[in-house]
């Protein structure tokens, strides 16, 4: 425990760099570049949404036309420095008081999310023991919580609305997530309820770079559907609270435009039935919906009604079910009107 907590003070120090500094190392970079830059301003250090202001003078290079120079060196040295993808926003040309050229970088988000759940409580009552949330962390990290109470009665949804709070107050305060999921195994084993424990599905989906992050705590497999193809991230480690101690490790996954993310607690699959065949029918199902042009609500719904066509559910059940998709550029839409205007120009 000590080890997490020092390794948490650490980043805090870390976080504490002015933009004084900040820029500097900007600076610093761009010289070593043989790029002359006679002011630099970090408009906004926050990760997923930097904003940064170089003044350059045009020299040879026509810098309101041609960006390229821009794009082959600068993105790169600010990629390297904050370790995220960066875009240009705009170029202004200035001739006051004399002239020089602002380029305008950006945090780039590539992809997005749309997401819907569907959540269903043993015999309509009013308590599950399952509770979720999902949020961004900054514009360029979605989180999922998905955390699954023993039970089906109140002290279970106490158990993990609470687990999902703690959660999310570690993340607030930037604690890094295999930090936080040690910190809740501490912090739940403490309680006096010896018999009460509640499993924890974390996950964070990377905006910039396209990746998924996965932590489990005796949760259920996460699905990946990519056309025909589906990929499990699946782990052994045990529920939060269960151990004081417990060995959580990360799972990265690549992600790429059109795929589906699907996450559930275990009241999806029944236990009197084949775990397999359960299993194999909804896949199925999920895949014979995901690929039409349906919303994403209406094929949530298809797919859990499909399913339980076949299958009861007999227990607390919540489903999420996410797509990625690429973000259109607005310098990337066609305009038939202004393509015709240069072109007869």
């Amino acid at each position: 425990m000590s080890n997490h907590l020092n390794q948490l003070i650490a980043e805090m120090k870390e976080d504490t760099i002015s933009f004084v500094s900040v820029e500097k190392d900007i600076v610093e970079r761009l010289k070593e570049a043989n790029i002359e830059c006679f002011q630099l301003d970090v408009l906004s250090n926050k990760p997923g949404a930097r904003k940064i202001v170089c003044a350059l003078a045009p020299a040879r290079v026509n810098w309101e036309k041609d960006t390229t120079l821009a794009e082959r060196m600068i993105l790169p040295i600010l990629y390297e420095i904050f370790d995220e993808p960066f875009e240009i926003e705009k170029v202004v040309a200035c001739e006051i008081p004399f002239r020089h050229v602002q380029i305008c970088f950006r945090s780039a988000i590539s992809f997005e999310v749309e997401y819907d759940i569907y959540s269903m409580s043993k015999d309509a009552t009013l308590y599950s023991g399952d509770s979720h949330a999902l949020f961004q962390l900054h514009p360029g990290l979605f989180a999922i919580l998905l955390s699954d109470g023993m039970g089906q009665s109140k002290e279970a949804q106490h158990e993990s609305r609470k687990l999902i709070h703690l959660m999310r107050e570690c993340l607030n305060y930037n604690m890094n997530p295999e930090t936080a999921m040690h910190t809740l195994h501490y912090v739940m084993a403490l309680k006096q309820q010896d018999d009460m424990y509640a499993t924890l599905d974390f996950a964070l989906v990377d905006l910039q770079h396209g990746d998924l992050w996965s932590w489990k705590a005796g949760g259920m497999s996460t699905y990946i559907l990519r056309g025909k193809e589906v990929l499990k991230v699946e782990s052994n480690a045990a529920p939060v609270g269960f151990l004081s101690i417990s060995a959580v490790e990360a799972e990265k996954r690549k992600l790429k435009a059109g795929d589906v993310i699907l996450m559930h607690s275990d009241g999806l699959f029944s236990s009197v039935a084949d775990w397999d065949e359960q299993e194999e029918t909804f896949l199925a199902f999920a895949q014979q919906v995901a690929s039409t042009n349906k919303t994403i609500q209406e094929k949530l719904t298809i797919i859990m009604q499909s399913f339980q066509g076949y299958f009861e559910i007999e227990d607390d059940c919540t489903v999420l079910m996410l797509e990625v998709t690429h973000v259109v550029p607005t310098w990337a839409v066609f305009r038939p009107a202004q393509y015709s205007m240069s072109k007869s120009s």
